[in-house]
């Protein structure tokens, strides 16, 4: 099993005004309203390597290799064009989108151990030890992914839960 979490440098945009952000944002613009925002796009690939014997008329499959890649793809942090950049309003809303970005990727890498720990612990998923018998080669990969997804997409739908509620604070 090995479980990789890649986030992408955040870019910093300036191109949207205060009216804009709060838009994109489904806010409005006061003193209670966003100010900035941070724009994430994130992704999960799951590639596999399986194995497959047959004995005796039964065909048996097993994992040799999960590989998991969960990506922060793309982390954009919009300061409206309004605040000339050094000026208080701009230091402060840059500083509370960077917080935005930290716990975003705090997120991400907590969910690659998880991911990582649920896979090693689901000793049920078939191994060289504990193959499964299936019907035929042609969807043994697809019927151990489909077993794989099971543990994975659980914690990859908290995390983009997590995502959408970080977001609104």
């Amino acid at each position: 099993v090995h479980v990789h979490a890649t986030i992408a440098p955040a870019t910093l945009r300036r191109d949207r005004d205060l009216a804009a952000i709060a838009r994109a944002s489904s806010g409005a613009v006061g003193s209670d309203k966003p100010q900035g925002m941070t724009g994430v796009e994130h992704h999960l690939d799951f590639r596999t390597r399986v194995s497959l014997t047959s004995r005796r008329g039964r065909a048996c499959a097993w994992f040799d290799e999960i590989n998991v890649d969960l990506a922060l793809a793309s982390v954009e942090i919009f300061v409206p064009s309004e605040y000339p950049e050094g000026s208080c309003e701009y230091d402060a809303v840059l500083t509370h989108e960077r917080e935005h970005e930290r716990v975003y990727a705090e997120s991400l890498r907590a969910a690659a151990k998880d991911i990582e720990a649920a896979l090693t612990g689901a000793k049920w998923l078939p191994a060289r030890g504990n193959p499964i018998e299936v019907e035929g080669g042609a969807d043994a990969e697809a019927m151990l992914n489909v077993k794989a997804r099971k543990v994975v997409n659980p914690i990859y739908d908290k995390f983009k839960e997590d995502l959408k509620n970080e977001q609104a604070l």
